[in-house]
């Protein structure tokens, strides 16, 4: 007779086993289970340590069908259309309902989930995708390497900005080029983009050279992007994302910073000037609501209009005269005044062109009160002058990307034409419009170039309608673009600025 060697012990919950399938751990005997198989035992070797099922130091890995670590897990939807465990990716995730964590976009399709742009989370409950101002329960995002708590770009840890920039560079170069780049001709441009609902990924601020700023006049997260070469398709694809993960109220607005021009005293005078003459036009297709009192009133951190027309000066006229000097002169004089006017009535031995310090230097920067023209020269008249710079404020809050590039052509045009213009504009015998902007700009006889001359003039035509349409009707909510900010399209016989390309290159193959 054969003897039985196999020795059994009696494991921790009374199961009898043999004694070399088990642990010994506290004095207490566990089955050893297959890591890959579920339930298979009451302890697991993960990495060479024993771990028992029993201490909530391990879950089942539904993703990748294993045990692991508790710790190196989250939980929560899968693309796999499972509800479980899985290791997280930062790169990928979402954050989901109650600590829940969303796995990537295709999870978010299988499981049918949606957007809460208070809380920036996704949900099996639907919500509505505007964002009332008024909204409880809004939540500003906390991000994983970004900070959510820095006022100003220059104050952002320079090691996170390089990251931020070698992502977004690789995105650039991976990103197609337009037809339509040569008409940013070739400034540097850096855009505030302000929300107040949703939250952009992390991970976008990495594709698309952004940061997350704080800014007490609004609710929720500005999205700044890094100074940058224009690239048509790359801020296409920026807008396409911000319109799916956030949303702007009254409350927002989208300000463009341009440089790359030559500062000097007869470019700023003849900028001046042309924004001064210019500006009603532009405020005709702005909405109503940014000159309405009532909406200053309901401002968030007092009544405040950020973004007041120029004022004359007494520098909006005819620089002629009976020599070239006069005209100099008057025009050293003019920059002066503008110098002054931002610097709070103050032109002395240590404010002034030359050493372009100003009176609150040192101080936040929402303490100087004269920034919050539609038009910033703040900017131009102070700091280094090697990084000058230009702040277009008056438009509203969007993250529409037919809106917001149609605002960067616009912008872009007045500086260019500024710049080929200095001594016509100076001159002022000639009435120049909106419109003379951007066809000398635009119009250059290209396909492209005279389909966005004409489609930037429709849409300007088409907001001005709704504007009067909405002086017509008294009543009208002046805030109903934000509603549908995310989906609005505009189209010339259905080819718009986004779908041009697209569908030139669909008539050549045909």
């Amino acid at each position: 007779m054969t003897k039985n060697t196999t020795t059994t012990v009696i494991c921790y919950n009374g199961e009898e086993h043999p004694r070399n399938k088990t642990k010994k751990i506290d004095n207490n005997y566990y089955l050893i289970g297959d890591r890959n198989v579920k339930n298979s035992g009451h302890c697991y070797d993960i990495d060479g340590t024993y771990y028992r099922s029993t201490t909530g130091r391990i879950e089942w890995n539904d993703y990748d069908n294993c045990y692991d670590l508790k710790k190196n897990l989250v939980y929560g939807y899968m693309d796999n259309g499972k509800i479980g465990y899985f290791k997280p990716d930062a790169y990928d995730n979402f954050l989901g309902k109650d600590e829940f964590v969303v796995q990537n976009e295709k999870a978010i399709k299988i499981h049918g989930l949606y957007y809460d742009f208070a809380k920036g989370i996704y949900t099996e409950r639907k919500y509505v995708n505007y964002l009332e101002p008024s909204l409880e329960g809004r939540i500003k995002p906390t991000y994983n390497t970004l900070k959510t708590d820095i006022y100003n770009s220059c104050d952002y840890p320079e090691e996170i900005k390089n990251i931020i920039k070698e992502e977004m560079l690789k995105t650039l170069e991976n990103t197609p080029k337009s037809v339509f780049d040569k008409y940013f001709f070739n400034y540097n441009i850096g855009q505030e983009i302000e929300t107040d609902g949703g939250w952009l990924p992390e991970k976008y601020y990495y594709k698309y050279g952004c940061l997350p700023l704080k800014d007490g006049s609004i609710r929720g997260i500005e999205i700044t992007t890094l100074v940058q070469k224009p690239s048509f398709n790359f801020w296409k694809n920026l807008y396409t994302t911000l319109s799916k993960y956030t949303r702007c109220t009254a409350n927002n607005s989208l300000h463009l910073n341009i440089s790359g021009f030559d500062n000097n005293a007869n470019f700023r005078v003849a900028l001046y000037n042309i924004y001064y003459r210019i500006q009603q036009e532009l405020l005709q297709f702005i909405p109503l609501y940014k000159r309405d009192l009532n909406y200053f009133l309901s401002k968030l951190g007092g009544a405040k209009d950020h973004c007041k027309p120029l004022e004359a000066l007494g520098i909006v006229k005819r620089y002629t005269g009976i020599s070239p000097d006069i005209v100099t002169q008057a025009i050293k004089e003019s920059d002066k005044l503008i110098f002054t006017m931002l610097n709070e009535g103050v032109y002395d031995n240590n404010c002034n062109l030359e050493t372009r310090k100003h009176i609150k230097e040192g101080s936040p920067k929402w303490e100087w009160k004269n920034r919050y023209f539609s038009l910033n020269f703040i900017p131009l008249y102070f700091g280094p002058k090697e990084s000058s710079r230009i702040e277009f404020r008056l438009h509203q809050g969007t993250v529409n990307p037919i809106k917001a590039l149609i605002w960067i052509f616009i912008c872009t045009a007045i500086i260019k034409y500024t710049e080929k213009n200095i001594i016509k504009i100076l001159t002022g015998y000639d009435k120049i419009t909106l419109d003379d902007i951007l066809k000398e700009c635009y119009a250059d006889n290209t396909k492209e170039g005279m389909f966005l001359y004409e489609y930037i003039i429709d849409y300007i035509n088409h907001m001005k309608s709704q504007n009067i349409s909405d002086v017509i009707h008294p009543g009208t909510d002046l805030f109903k673009m934000f509603k549908n900010d995310h989906t609005f399209n505009f189209a010339i016989n259905n080819i718009s600025i986004l779908n041009y390309e697209e569908y030139e290159s669909k008539k050549k193959r045909s």
